[in-house]
């Protein structure tokens, strides 16, 4: 169309297309979208379009839309927009090719005062819709000999010939040949689900949405021993005479649930294996003297494997150490909240000016131990939800005795504030006084509280306008042209509010009138008749404006079907 001269000799509109997927990145194959197209600003008269799409189909067409030879075109020259539904071409297509072609003309019979533009626009296709499969490679289990300490996990690295992302790839884990449902697409089994002597099989099958590639089925592997734990070692009585027997006082942990056999006990005086107390729980005070420092370690067995050695301290019998005292207190003290750590501060003090030589700490939450973190001086934010109760116990050593325990003061998990991540101002684009103005935002709550309290101000010109307090939506009665507007949100969780987000603020702009309502007749002085060849024709118009401006009316008279310029601008 370039050089077209039997309307003008120059184009000077600016087509426009809507409708087209820009932001998802690209059509999806076989996906149907809605297009409205026009010239740009209207001038008066008649005009036409011709649209092609190099790839796809249309359907849907406007009232004066039709197809000829692939291509829409006008039906009729009365339209200045037009719109039809264009579905997009298959999977591996490629970049699709929009061109377009719009005329508007006055009807004066020649070129003057016509006008005609052109636009071309490309729309690629989206990524992920190829058609070749994903592969998955270097599937292993996570480790290679798994226990119920250890835990069960697979382990796969995802490729994609067509550079499409994961998406949908199923797992599928097997235990003792039975298909466990329950734990699809599962990457780690629950430890809950894992004991000793199972099999345990999985089979990973890529996808990319579009198409899945070829399953990969590893081996069985067999959940191996979890070695036992001897623990909380003691030996008592901790301030022991020559005179008292020794008792010696453990406890036994195996995770895989199986019995204590075989467990080896082992005294040393002085240093040096008593083996004729092998195994023994009890030293006869026979045994001891004062002065002589005594150890036992317990080394355990579940009756498959041994565990770690454990240790007790070493007590002085007779000795005249005095015990060691404690104290402890966590931080935060107060208002401690879920996404703070909580950190036990343990105090040491010693009659004797001995150094510290050991301490032991205990955390409670809600009245229970949690022995996950034992003898550590952090619990952190992950471990704690609002509501919780968390209570620190502390011992120390000297080396030769212990404290007594010392709880700290009660630290209570307070609640977290939400806060706002998006907000945003509807309609979008421009604002008229016929329009209502409403609010969406989103917001988060690291304790996973839904919304409850919010709170909404308005502002209208820098100033905040209680009147519109809480209010979602503002109808368009409150607003006035040039007037600007923004909104703010404070957050709220039903126990607090957050920080607040505020919008940018916004134009209230002219409004267009409303369409006009048009009455004619003859020309009968004070009221209007039925037309005749005697009387003058007259057109009456009204119509209102949304910001109550005086409407003024432009007339252009057809006879018969067909314009008559000479008439244009009369009433009469």
């Amino acid at each position: 169309m370039s050089g077209c001269t039997c309307h003008a000799n120059t184009g000077g509109l600016s087509p426009s297309l809507s409708g087209l997927p820009w932001g998802a990145g690209g059509y999806t194959p076989g996906s149907t979208y809605s297009l409205t197209w026009d010239g740009g600003p209207h001038i008066s008269g008649d005009g036409g379009f011709n649209l092609d799409a190099l790839h796809g189909t249309w359907s849907n067409l406007g009232p004066q839309v039709q197809l000829a030879s692939g291509e829409l075109t006008h039906s009729t020259d009365s339209a200045r927009t037009w719109w039809a539904d264009w579905t997009a071409p298959t999977a591996g297509t490629g970049d699709v090719t929009f061109n377009l072609a719009v005329l508007y003309a006055n009807g004066n019979g020649n070129n003057n005062g016509d006008s005609w533009g052109t636009g071309t626009w490309t729309l690629p296709e989206a990524a992920g819709s190829g058609t070749t499969p994903p592969v998955a490679s270097n599937v292993t289990y996570i480790p290679t000999n798994p226990t119920k300490a250890t835990g069960l996990a697979v382990s796969y690295d995802y490729s994609d010939a067509d550079g499409d992302s994961e998406q949908g790839t199923q797992i599928r884990w097997w235990r003792d040949g039975l298909r466990i449902t329950a734990i699809d697409d599962m990457t780690s089994v629950p430890n809950s689900w894992i004991a000793r002597d199972q099999e345990w099989q999985v089979e990973v099958t890529p996808s990319d949405v579009n198409e899945d590639g070829d399953p990969v089925l590893l081996s069985p592997v067999t959940i191996g021993n979890t070695i036992p734990v001897a623990r909380s070692l003691s030996l008592t009585p901790t301030d022991a005479l020559d005179t008292d027997d020794l008792e010696l006082d453990y406890e036994y942990y195996d995770l895989d649930g199986n019995p204590q056999q075989n467990t080896e006990i082992r005294w040393y005086f002085d240093g040096n294996r008593m083996s004729d107390l092998d195994d023994q729980t009890t030293v006869s005070s026979l045994w001891t003297r004062s002065g002589d420092e005594w150890q036992a370690s317990v080394q355990p067995h579940d009756g498959t494997d041994f565990g770690n050695i454990a240790w007790t301290a070493t007590i002085v019998i007779g000795s005249s150490n005095n015990q060691p005292s404690a104290t402890a207190y966590i931080t935060p003290s107060g208002n401690a909240v879920t996404t703070d750590s909580l950190q036990v501060i343990v105090g040491y003090t010693d009659p004797d000016g001995d150094a510290k030589d050991a301490t032991e700490i205990r955390w409670l939450r809600d009245g229970t131990q949690v022995s996950a973190y034992n003898d550590q001086t952090v619990v952190p934010p992950e471990a704690t939800s609002k509501g919780q109760q968390w209570v620190a116990e502390a011992r120390v050593s000297d080396g030769l005795m212990w404290s007594d325990w010392v709880s700290t003061d009660t630290v209570s998990i307070q609640n977290s504030p939400p806060i706002v991540t998006s907000i945003a101002m509807l309609p979008e684009g421009d604002l008229y006084t016929s329009t209502n103005l409403s609010v969406v935002w989103e917001q988060t709550d690291i304790d996973g509280d839904s919304e409850s309290g919010s709170q909404i101000r308005w502002w209208v010109n820098g100033e905040w306008i209680r009147d519109y307090d809480n209010m979602v939506t503002v109808p368009s009665s409150e607003t006035v042209r040039d007037q600007h507007w923004s909104v703010q949100v404070i957050p709220g969780d039903g126990e607090g509010l957050g920080s607040s987000m505020k919008t940018t603020s916004r134009a209230i702009l002219n409004a267009p009138p409303n369409s006009p309502e048009i009455t004619i007749g003859g020309d009968f002085g004070s009221a209007l008749g039925v037309p005749d060849a005697l009387h003058d024709l007259v057109a009456q118009a009204s119509s209102e404006d949304p910001d109550e401006e005086i409407v003024q009316f432009d007339y252009q008279w057809t006879r018969n079907g067909f314009h008559v310029p000479d008439l244009d601008g009369q009433a009469v």
